[in-house]
């Protein structure tokens, strides 16, 4: 993708070992977070552009991808497309058809990727760390419904 990402301190998911009924330990499967979530599924939209060159661009394709993203996210596959063809527009003008079919890219890659994946992108944002790494950083909830009442 040509952006060298940073780990940032949290689990994501990962948490103390639990037992099972057997009483052997077990590992809680690992959540992960919306922001490897967003780079895995824009990954087609954003491996043309390089950091730092293009970072306003890449910016903007994160929006986009979080727009497709949230698309995917809902209950069904009616509401989907419609949401979907929502994120392909720039206020009232379509995206251009090349960017349009990267959308679709985007859109089959969440829904075949995270079939289950509920979780609704509020707001993504690209950090400048230092001169050459990069951080995605997403705030999201649990669903749509959760962003509507906020």
């Amino acid at each position: 993708m040509g952006m060298a990402m940073g780990r940032r301190s949290g689990k994501g998911g990962e948490g103390r070992k639990k037992q099972n009924r057997a009483g052997a330990s077990v590992r809680p499967k690992r959540v992960p977070k919306m922001s490897e979530v967003l780079a895995d599924v824009a990954e087609p939209l954003l491996d043309r552009l390089q950091l730092p060159e293009n970072e306003e661009e890449y910016r903007i394709g994160l929006l986009l991808a979080a727009a497709v993203w949230n698309a995917s996210t809902f209950e069904t596959e009616r509401q989907r497309r419609q949401a979907l063809a929502e994120a392909k527009k720039v206020g009232d003008v379509r995206v251009p058809e090349d960017l349009a079919t990267l959308c679709d890219r985007v859109y089959e890659r969440a829904r075949s990727r995270y079939p289950d994946e509920t979780r609704a992108i509020a707001a993504a944002d690209l950090v400048r760390e230092s001169r050459s790494r990069y951080r995605i950083n997403v705030a999201s909830a649990g669903s749509w419904r959760e962003i509507v009442e906020l």
